[in-house]
């Protein structure tokens, strides 16, 4: 029997709640499961692109081919385009999100990069890592992480900026990780 994820409002409402008639059934149950389990997801890079810095201190996505991870098996969470994980669960939650990035210029010298997290588009400001990168070929890991409410369709993705100049920058590793920590009532 397939499991339905419900919003809150219908499991706490119409499923459990009113049971004076003793119309709350094993699906009921099932689907207050299916809704209620955390949800994960993660992303990581399979092919390295340049990221082009157009302007000092302005975040851009950071380029990239990204791939699910199957292991494990992403649950409520989907990647619907490069370097972006989307929640897809039924119920609002506060999800745990965590970035790492191993980081190479493509040319210069002492430039500070920001790595931050973004939601549906727009910086989580505590998200923002600043990391100096020293040079070609010295390859640098930046870390994020944050906890952040997520409602059906909100997604998140990875940026960075170059802090010192406009010179661009490539990501040789990424992951990012999605779980849910607590379904919001």
């Amino acid at each position: 029997m397939t499991q339905t994820q419900r919003t809150l409002d219908q499991i706490y409402g119409d499923d459990l709640d009113d049971n004076t008639t003793g119309d709350t059934t094993n699906q009921n149950v099932r689907n207050a499961v299916e809704t209620l389990r955390e949800c994960r997801g993660e992303l990581s890079l399979s092919a390295s692109a340049s990221t082009t810095i157009v302007t000092q201190s302005v975040y851009v996505k950071l380029a990239g081919t990204t791939i699910l991870s199957s292991d494990p098996d992403p649950y409520n969470v989907s990647m619907p385009a490069d370097n972006r994980l989307k929640y897809d669960g039924a119920a609002p939650c506060y999800g745990s999100i965590r970035a790492y990035a191993s980081l190479d210029l493509d040319s210069g010298v002492n430039q500070y990069m920001s790595m931050a997290i973004y939601k549906n588009g727009v910086l989580i400001p505590r998200t923002e890592s600043p990391k100096k990168l020293y040079g070609t070929s010295d390859i640098n890991r930046i870390t994020t992480e944050c906890l952040t409410r997520l409602v059906n369709g909100d997604y998140l993705e990875v940026w960075i900026a170059n802090l010192s100049s406009t010179a661009n920058v490539t990501a040789i590793k990424l992951q990012m990780i999605l779980e849910t920590k607590a379904i919001e009532q």
